[in-house]
């Protein structure tokens, strides 16, 4: 017997549509003046005469194409999308492989609905691909505002409510309303809260949808006071958050939450429900948008049959149940093993013409944006860009940027203009430069998706006082390998979680506050040297700032040399302001002001720093218990008198020149016989992690301090060495190079149990 709770969910399928509802037929291939959309050959251009011609309960069916969006569903109608054109029944369209598209062009919501009283019959919206919609408030993709709505078979992607304002960037249910959202493809949506869906006071019903890659800190599902409601059956996985809801009312159960950045469970009442996994779901090819399950995912036949009705299918409209049990997701594996997908090459010339297409070097297009819009166009692509000089102009994009990058398009800079293959790119030699009078390039839409990588932002000396590198609203991009010169702020990131890698902020910044700027978002800021920038402008002056961030890292980065416009200004190479963002093995030297800046900081760790010939290390001085700081190495100013701030005076942390290797020269390496050689804490360190230099770290016995690792092996002995030791004369692991030589063994069984005792009775001495 089924779940009484899901009987709403079945008594809404039954009442969409019926054996006595009309058809009305849309193909934007139909221009003639006397259409009436009674056939295919006098189809509706556009799917708002269909709306406007029909009645309660009839059908319109939309033939493959694009559409524009801000469509005002304003009666209980059925959308149904994937048509070729031809079809006299709707079971023979092909969905999917025929594409429907909804398209706001990032000016508008793509799909408002008002249909009525909540006790009507529902509106359908199914088989569409649902893109770039914009909202300032609720629902970029689709907005739910009245009635009931049956949403399935869809790809809902690349749609966006404005960061702090907006919620839904994908869906968004008010109150009063009634969803069925089935079946779905959630992906690449932002907004601060719900980025994929978001429902309050309304009745939800989210079932079998695959729900990925969406950017907001708020949850990619969230859930407010809502009537009995259901959860089931959903992959929400590699989000920036995952679920956020009130649980007295949900029911919960066989869902794959997963990888979500800043948390599965992102609200008090969020937990794992009856069934719910928490395990890689194996998705075919996430950074190109393949969001089909592998045969080996531990989705499959992992749901609850109790929602799979006789005949239902999945978002490709294949049968549901074609296994022992009803898979987990918006796709029901029928055993393929999924190839990667290939990345299909648009390519980018000064040479080029604005018209060509851009699928060879030949045929090049000379417009950066024209590219990444025909790669999102073709369901994403590279676009390689040839070196030369690109003269931006602000475009109308909801960022004002200059070239707005899509989810699933990735961008790269540095080609010559012949390469077969982007490993050929050389990125000295053929510089690529990005130069405007506003932002240069920016991301709206979608987590971790698309790059930006291997261009010189660059501003003139008339220029510069306005235009910014990347502005990221919402979008959470790899940015890497730039080099941002002499322009106003590097990066502006509200609302995301990109990933700033590799690259290099030099001088020229004014009339901003910030170089790098992370609000309100999950910021990762690593391998970056970041020098000589100068600030003007604002209360909280600095290099690096994160604010209001409740996760992130800042690690392996070089600041050197920054500073405000005016002398004796409030300024931090890096400041913190209540965030929860990880300060580890950075290089802060040269800044007048403080090194660090910390206010109202919650759970954090500041390890394995230097912060050297700077006015201050940290300030303002806060003996906070959320802060875990150790392994940092300080050089005081005079200003400092040669004491540790409070908030290092705990312990592990170390007042003492670092010795660079040439100072002089702003060679920032540690000489072998550094103090900050193996004096860092190895439990800061992530796996795989690298130093500015690109070097693996722990190269002796532990990490060092600073964004470099000396190959040199240190003297600082910690009681880990104990365990080490212990393990080797155990005969449970062998001696590295750099503890043979370290403990001066001449070989694999050079160290004993006396040994490790003997350094264990050293440590507790020095503790006293």
């Amino acid at each position: 017997m089924r779940n009484p709770s899901f009987c709403a969910l079945s008594i809404l399928f039954m009442l969409a549509g019926g054996a006595s509802a009309r058809v009305i037929y849309v193909d934007r291939g139909i221009t003639l003046t006397t259409a009436d959309g009674k056939s295919w050959s006098t189809a509706f251009p556009a799917i708002p005469a269909a709306i406007q011609a029909a009645a309660a309960g009839d059908e319109i069916w939309v033939a493959a194409g694009t559409y524009a969006g801000n469509l005002l569903i304003d009666k209980p109608v059925a959308l149904y999308g994937g048509f070729v054109g031809t079809e006299t029944y709707r079971d023979q369209r092909l969905g999917i492989p025929s594409l429907t598209v909804i398209d706001g062009a990032y000016r508008t919501p793509c799909v408002t609905v008002r249909s009525g009283a909540v006790n009507s019959p529902p509106a359908v919206v199914d088989g569409f691909t649902i893109r770039n919609g914009l909202s300032a408030g609720y629902g970029g993709g689709v907005s739910l505002q009245t009635g009931k709505l049956i949403l399935t078979h869809n790809i809902v992607t690349s749609n966006y409510a404005e960061p702090m304002k907006g919620t839904g960037g994908g869906i968004c249910c008010q109150s009063g309303a009634a969803a069925t959202i089935a079946g779905n493809i959630i992906t690449a949506n932002s907004s601060q809260s719900g980025s994929a869906i978001y429902a309050s006071n309304a009745a939800v019903y989210i079932v079998n949808n695959t729900i990925v890659g969406n950017a907001g800190a708020a949850g990619a599902v969230a859930v407010t006071n809502a009537p009995t409601s259901l959860l089931a059956n959903n992959i929400i996985a590699f989000n920036v958050s995952g679920i956020s809801e009130d649980a007295a009312r949900i029911v919960r159960r066989h869902n794959c939450v997963h990888g979500n950045i800043g948390g599965d469970y992102v609200s008090a009442g969020s937990k794992p429900g009856p069934d719910d996994i928490d395990s890689d779901p194996a998705l075919a090819d996430y950074g190109a948008g393949n969001l089909h399950i592998q045969p080996d995912s531990p989705c499959r036949d992992a749901g609850d049959d109790a929602l799979a009705a006789a005949g239902d299918t999945d978002v490709d409209l294949q049968p549901r149940l074609q296994g022992a049990h009803v898979d987990i997701g918006a796709d029901e594996s029928d055993g393929r093993q999924w190839l990667p997908t290939p990345r299909r090459v648009f390519h980018v010339s000064p040479k080029g013409a604005r018209t060509n297409d851009g699928l060879t070097w030949a045929t090049a297009t000379n417009s950066v944006q024209s590219a990444v819009d025909a790669a999102a166009a073709s369901g994403g692509g590279e676009v390689w860009v040839a070196a030369g000089s690109y003269a931006l102009t602000q475009s109308a994009a909801p960022l004002a940027v200059s070239i707005l990058v899509r989810p699933y398009v990735y961008l790269y800079g540095g080609f010559a203009g012949t390469e077969s293959t982007r490993d050929q790119r050389n990125l000295a030699a053929n510089p690529t430069f990005l130069a405007g009078s506003r932002a240069a390039a920016g991301s709206v839409a979608g987590l971790r998706v698309s790059s930006i990588d291997g261009f010189i932002f660059y501003g003139s000396t008339t220029q510069y006082a306005s235009m910014l590198g990347v502005n990221c609203s919402g979008g959470s991009p790899y940015i890497r390998n730039n080099v941002f010169l002499n322009i106003n702020g590097a990066v502006s990131m509200i609302g995301s979680a990109a990933v700033f890698e590799n690259n290099a902020v030099v001088g020229g910044t004014a009339k901003v506050p910030t170089a790098v700027e992370a609000q309100a978002s999950t910021p990762t800021i690593v391998g970056n040297l970041v020098t000589g920038t100068r600030v003007s402008s604002g209360s909280s002056l600095s290099a690096i700032r994160a604010y209001y961030c409740p996760a992130g890292r800042i690690a392996n980065n070089l600041l050197d040399a920054n500073a405000a416009v005016t002398p004796g200004s409030p300024f931090a190479a890096m400041s913190l302001e209540r965030s929860e963002v990880d300060v580890v093995n950075n290089t802060v030297v040269n800044s007048p002001g403080a090194a660090l800046r910390l206010m109202i900081q919650g759970r954090m760790s500041i390890m394995n720093n230097i912060l050297a010939f700077c006015d201050f290390a940290i300030t303002p001085v806060l003996a906070s218990p959320y802060v875990t700081a150790r392994g940092n190495c300080i050089y005081p100013s005079s200003v400092e008198q040669g004491t540790l701030p409070p908030i290092l005076a705990g312990g592990g942390n170390i007042l003492a020149y670092p010795m660079f290797a040439d100072l002089l020269n702003e060679d920032y390496h540690l000489l072998p016989m550094s103090p900050c050689v193996d004096f860092g804490d190895d439990s800061a360190v992530l796996p795989g992690e690298l130093d500015l230099d690109g070097l693996p770290r722990i190269q002796g016995l532990h990490v060092d301090a600073g964004c470099y690792e000396s190959a040199a092996t240190g003297t600082e002995r910690k009681w880990s060495d104990v365990a080490a030791i212990l393990r080797i004369a155990g005969g449970l692991a062998p001696a590295s190079a750099a503890q043979a030589d370290a403990y001066q063994m001449s070989g694999a069984n050079g160290l004993t149990i006396q040994d490790a005792i003997a350094l264990a009775r050293a440590l507790k001495a020095m503790s006293r």
